[in-house]
């Protein structure tokens, strides 16, 4: 990175967080998404139907929250009670409620009940939160469709989610949830195109009608010392990492996202002000390209080609640069977003791509705008290409297309 590019990088982080201190003194931004009524199913939205889930775990105590809300965030996944709940509210947050108990030998049905008796009405609370990594942590796909029945049987309404890490075996766990959340955190120790890979996978297995959310890693596993006992080297993500894993699971699939975490094991984001000011940076960038990602996706016929052939694949085996084509008609004129067609794209290795692009049907010699954290840029088409520089994990979103 030259001098001048960290620079402005500078220079934006310290602006991001001064404006994350000024609304965190003003309380919860005008657009916040309010929490309703509470729908029983969830499509890619919230179950407000206006917003894409932006959430975080481990909020810490309710005092935090108007402080989360304020950064952008509206949703937060924590402790199914009264106080969590009610706080959650008064911010403008969403809940995805962990009930105390959750699915394996040791499952509590009568826990269970008693929280979806007093709770599950309340209009914070967004969806039940299961079980953890049952996978990962040799819960019988039994024991999830049991503790799923139980909800069911209890009367709970608000959907139902789990997480996974070995998406693998999602197929025996999918059916008995609403929601599926993928937990992937491979820095520094795998290729950052982890996540991405599994969105992927634990899409296919979800399917079309069932929303998979990203759980993007915002934390350093020097916090968990006894997961990696061999591993050197550990730190949290840079913001150009996280920033990629983000969009490139939203290329994959995922119809969510959610960051992991505030507060958590001996993690605090608040003591590692690099990363709590470039997630708010992203949070912010999701927002504003909300609109378009959450559009129909559609598929378009492609031809590609990279400068750099030999590395036109990133280490999960998949294209270098990951696409996806979004169809954005809004009811009513958009003062940012034509009408029209955009494309994602995520360069998801650390090495630089002169990459081009061709879809059927472009005209020649057209210009195409360029959408990205340094603004708008017009690129052209040349000969019915569109071709580009891309940096290491650089994101673009490109539209509307001829």
């Amino acid at each position: 990175m030259t001098d001048r590019i960290l620079s402005i990088f500078r220079t934006a982080v310290a602006l991001a967080a001064a404006a994350l201190i000024l609304r965190s003194c003003l309380g919860p931004a005008p657009d916040a998404h309010q929490a309703g009524s509470g729908d029983s199913a969830l499509s890619k939205t919230d179950s407000g139907g206006d917003s894409m889930v932006i959430g975080i775990y481990g909020p810490g105590p309710v005092s935090n929250f108007p402080v989360i809300a304020a950064a952008g965030f509206n949703t937060i996944v924590a402790a199914a009670d009264s106080e969590v709940l009610d706080a959650a509210a008064a911010a403008g947050l969403r809940v995805i409620a962990q009930p105390g108990t959750h699915a394996g030998e040791a499952f509590s049905a009568t826990r269970a009940a008693g929280k979806v008796r007093d709770f599950d009405k309340h209009p914070a609370l967004m969806a039940w939160y299961i079980v953890d990594e049952p996978a990962f942590n040799r819960i019988s796909p039994d024991h999830v469709t049991a503790a799923s029945e139980s909800f069911r049987s209890a009367g709970a309404v608000k959907p139902l989610t789990q997480t996974l890490w070995f998406t693998d075996k999602a197929g025996f766990y999918i059916d008995a949830v609403d929601v599926l959340m993928v937990d992937r955190y491979p820095i520094p120790w795998m290729p950052l195109a982890d996540l991405g890979h599994h969105i992927r996978m634990g899409k296919l297995a979800a399917g079309p009608h069932k929303p998979v959310w990203a759980v993007i890693q915002a934390f350093s596993w020097e916090s968990y010392p006894d997961h990696m006992p061999r591993e050197t080297g550990l730190r949290p993500p840079s913001y150009d990492e996280m920033r990629a894993m983000t969009f490139d699971a939203i290329a994959q699939g995922a119809e969510g996202v959610l960051f992991y975490a505030w507060k958590a094991s001996s993690w605090d984001i608040t003591t590692h002000p690099g990363v709590q000011v470039s997630v708010q940076i992203i949070v912010e960038e999701l927002k504003r390209f909300m609109p378009v990602l959450l559009a129909d996706r559609i598929w378009k016929p492609v031809q590609t080609r990279y400068a750099d052939y030999p590395n036109r694949f990133n280490q999960r085996g998949f294209p270098a640069i990951s696409t996806a084509f979004f169809h954005f008609e809004p009811g009513n004129p958009h003062p940012d977003f034509p009408d029209g067609i955009y494309l994602l794209a995520v360069n998801t290795t650390t090495l630089p791509h002169d990459y081009s692009i061709r879809v059927t049907a472009w005209p020649e010699s057209e210009n195409l705008i360029t959408r990205d954290q340094s603004g708008q840029s017009v690129v052209p088409i040349t000969n019915g290409w569109l071709s580009d520089h891309f940096d290491p994990l650089e994101v673009r979103v490109y539209g509307p297309l001829p």
